[in-house]
């Protein structure tokens, strides 16, 4: 899987606990139960910054812990008086005193050997760790039961911050050298079967020599692909940096052969056979307090689209009234916006990058006990109506919901709608983007009496007319106030008709109208759209910016004076919304929705018909429009005028909150939905994974995955031979570059 590091960078707030961070109430709703994870840190002398520590600490998700705190000789009085307070705050953080100050190594085994939970972490004074870090590895390593370890990626924080992303997977990386800090959910048996950490080395060495001490014994870990924790200090990242290289590898060489010879350990994922059962048991319990609403959100992804942005405003509304989100996305892939939802929210979980599939019941069931919801909302998440019979079977008293924006008549036969007709039987309520729509589902046998409308809005404030911003945006693409601007801004793929524009242009073009096009967007049809643009000479007026931020595009609205989008298909274009909010008319498609937005008065929405017929259209729209720039002018006031008393985002948000809260658990009284047995709903489930996995190997026949699945193990081990051969070449070429080095010193 290609995990996207750069999204998931959390460089736009700081660190935990730092202003501006979300936080989420996070307390143990009574007793704690088993402690599931025993955070073991060693401190001599902390100073102020040990109290952000303790806050990452207390501000876990997962509060079933226990804080084995080692006073390594402590000798400073404040420092003394602040070790003090801290145990009198939780009863689950205990003083474990040593006479003298005897190195980390010794303070972690003194808390080793009192340890309870079946996990340990390893935490220095001064570190920090994300919200959501215990929650994640623990249930990382009960999905991945052949791993004793788990790390996520870290932040290096000091004068210059750093990402390291190099993690277990390196693998014999760390015959080389330390490539992970030393903060990782270890498996506590592991930990006693080595012995703990020596406490002979060097302190500087320790912690790579735990790691290569547990690779000796058969254990090795794994790595979750977020940003999990924050070191302080850039030197003790790699505390082998502090030494020399060559020193290092030679002591560890001696100390460790066999690592050296044959490598370090890859363990193998045991994957269950076709229609194996389903794990329903979950492995611990984290029950938390609640002071305030809870709402489960389901999405797909956090990607750049308008459905993404009506998801963002809608947990932005949500968090603005003092409400909470967990946000479960189900696609491991296209995360541009994960940064503006991690400032929203902390509680966030990517399913694929977190667990197989066939623990995502489990887990969801888990955070449903955990957090309580109020509510349950789906939003275009494919795998999220195929969970819906589990979450039911298991959590009956919860309200289910779901939010559909458009039907998609070339997809699976109407895509999300058509899914929420078929499980209205489970779903407490459904949310629409228009009537239109509702009345789409009406006309496939839905009841119309659980349909609302819930247009998805703009917000004014943000998407605000500007003369200034708009001369200075027109000054900087270097257009003069007589040369019109259209903008054509969306997911540049099939839906919205990218040979449609590009034909319409060229018509234009041709006809020598004078105007400059923005085009702004990426997606699977850029490519041909630029060829295109090429071929036929007309990139001096069609420019293509890109994907553009939500700040950018602002801009580029408050500059433009037209906004064009012949789609496909639509519900109703959030960038319409936007468009019109920011004062442009508004040339579009006659689908979906769009006419319950887009009036006369405000722009010209075109019938779908053949492509050709379409072209001319709009052709002739756009040269009428842009001959009577007093008429765009016209209808951009209009548009912008019908929004303000129509369709506000604050309006929106005021309407979900009402739906969420007050509508669907009014109708989940009333209208009590049949519960599924459990294991009828796992069925559901797995069949649903099953389909999925012969959809996207549907050139495969049926024998030869069965085949595959029994000779698995051996092609597994092939490909363990390949990647210690790729780790061999690369220590090979790391080592000729030290020479080469110091040949050039």
């Amino acid at each position: 899987m290609d995990y996207e590091y750069t999204n998931l960078a959390p460089e736009f707030t700081g660190y935990p606990g730092a202003p501006g961070r979300p936080r989420n109430f996070y307390a143990p709703a009574g007793d704690i139960g088993e402690v599931v994870v025993s955070i073991i840190t060693p401190a001599h002398n902390p100073g102020p910054a040990f109290e952000e520590t303790i806050a990452a600490v207390r501000g876990q998700s997962l509060q079933a812990w226990e804080w084995l705190m080692v006073d390594n000789a402590t000798t400073e009085p404040e420092a003394q008086a602040r070790l003090a307070a801290l145990a009198a705050r939780d009863e689950r953080i205990r003083i474990l005193r040593l006479a003298a100050d005897a190195g980390p190594a010794a303070a972690r085994n003194a808390a080793l050997e009192q340890a309870r939970g079946r996990y340990v972490f390893l935490l220095d004074e001064g570190d920090l760790i994300e919200p959501t870090a215990l929650d994640k590895l623990a249930w990382y390593l009960e999905a991945h039961p052949e791993l004793a370890m788990a790390k996520g990626s870290s932040v290096v924080w000091g004068e210059q911050t750093a990402y390291l992303t190099a993690g277990f997977a390196a693998g014999n990386l760390f015959l080389e050298r330390n490539p992970v800090t030393i903060m990782a959910l270890v498996r506590r048996e592991a930990l006693q079967v080595i012995g703990g950490l020596d406490t002979t080395l060097d302190p500087r060495w320790s912690e790579w020599d735990l790691w290569l001490k547990l690779a000796a014994h058969g254990y090795w870990g794994g790595d979750l692909p977020e940003f999990l924790d924050w070191r302080r200090s850039p030197g003790s990242a790699a505390p082998a940096a502090q030494v020399q290289w060559t020193q290092a590898r030679a002591f560890f060489k001696a100390r460790y052969p066999q690592l050296y010879q044959k490598g370090l350990p890859r363990p193998v994922s045991v994957e269950p056979a076709p229609y194996a059962p389903i794990p329903v048991e979950v492995p611990f319990s984290n029950p938390l307090a609640k002071d305030r609403p809870r709402l489960l959100f389901f999405m797909p992804w956090m990607a750049m689209g308008g459905a993404d942005r009506f998801n963002l405003d809608l947990v932005r509304e949500w968090t603005r009234r003092g409400y909470e989100c967990t946000l479960v996305t189900t696609i491991g892939r296209n995360y541009a916006w994960y940064r503006e939802y991690a400032r929203l929210t902390p509680d966030i979980f990517i399913l694929p990058y977190l667990l197989p599939p066939t623990d995502y019941p489990r887990f969801l069931d888990y955070l449903i006990s955990s957090r309580h919801y109020d509510g349950v909302l789906l939003s275009n998440s494919e795998l999220g109506h195929h969970l819906l019979p589990c979450l039911r079977a298991r959590h009956p008293e919860v309200p289910y919901v779901d939010y559909c924006h458009m039907e998609e008549e070339y997809w699976q036969s109407g895509g999300h709608p058509r899914r929420a007709v078929a499980y209205q039987e489970l779903l407490d309520l459904n949310i629409v983007s228009s009537v239109h729509l509702k009345e789409w589902m009406i006309s496939r046998g839905a009841d119309a009496e659980q349909i609302d409308v819930v247009y998805t809005n703009a917000d004014l404030e943000r998407f605000n007319p500007s003369a200034e911003l708009r001369a200075a945006v027109r000054a900087r693409l270097g257009l003069d106030e007589d040369t019109p601007l259209i903008l054509y801004a969306g997911r540049v793929c099939a839906q919205k008709q990218p040979r449609v524009f590009a034909a319409v242009m060229r018509e234009l073009v041709q006809a020598k109208q004078r105007f400059v096009c923005l085009v702004l967007g990426d997606g699977e049809d850029l490519p041909w759209l630029r060829r295109y643009l090429r071929r036929h000479k007309l990139t001096n007026q069609v420019w293509l910016m890109g994907a553009v931020s939500n700040a950018a595009m602002r801009e580029y609205l408050a500059a433009a004076d037209l906004f064009f989008l012949p789609s496909q298909m639509e519900g109703i274009s959030l960038a319409i919304y936007e468009a019109m909010a920011m004062g442009l008319a508004v040339v579009g498609a006659d689908v979906g929705g769009q006419a319950e937005l887009v009036t006369p008065e405000c722009g010209v929405l075109v019938a779908r018909e053949t492509p050709e017929e379409e072209v001319a259209r709009y052709t002739a729209v756009l040269r009428e429009l842009l001959a009577d720039r007093e008429r765009i002018r016209r209808m951009g006031q209009a548009g912008r005028a019908r929004v303000e008393q129509h369709f506000r985002l604050e309006e929106m948000g005021e309407k979900m909150v009402h739906e969420l809260l007050e509508r669907a658990p009014a109708l989940h009284a009333a209208r009590p939905k049949p519960v599924p047995g459990v294991h009828l709903a796992l069925e559901h489930f797995h069949l649903a994974l099953r389909e999925k996995a012969l959809e996207e190997r549907s050139c495969i026949p049926q024998w030869l995955e069965t085949w595959s699945h029994t000779w698995s193990h051996k092609l597994k081990a092939a490909f363990g031979l390949m990647l210690k051969l790729k780790d061999a070449l690369w220590i090979m070429g790391h080592r000729v570059k030290v020479v080469l080095g110091m040949a050039k010193d």
